[in-house]
């Protein structure tokens, strides 16, 4: 008897999870929650789009490439690992934790 494997290459990979992002709101189970003492059970998309609205017009941004196009991708933009990698950076992280500190937005936007 032979075996068949099957393994998502990384681009791939990193192409869904931003598209489930954009397009759904995921819902974590508890242990996941407890082991990363989580706050929050949901993902969703909503701080990244506040913090493409307020450094839109800004000359310096918190994170680096992102724009509301990003998070509105056209057909042939969905294919694009780097606008995939954009959405999931340390700086879109940071972003995000900025806004919250310094700028008083929800603090659901921020994790733990």
């Amino acid at each position: 008897m032979k075996y068949l494997y099957f393994i998502a290459d990384t681009p791939h990979v990193i192409k869904s999870i931003r598209t489930m992002l954009l397009r759904h709101n995921i819902i974590l189970h508890g242990d996941t929650i407890r082991q990363h003492q989580l706050s929050l059970n949901n993902v969703n998309i909503e701080p990244l789009h506040a913090l493409a609205s307020f450094q839109e017009d800004k000359d310096l941004k918190l994170g680096k490439s992102m724009k509301k196009e990003t998070l509105t991708p056209k057909h042939f933009n969905t294919m694009e690992v780097s606008q995939a990698l954009h959405v999931l950076s340390k700086s879109m992280s940071g972003g995000i934790e900025n806004i919250v500190k310094e700028q008083n937005y929800p603090t659901r936007y921020k994790q733990r």
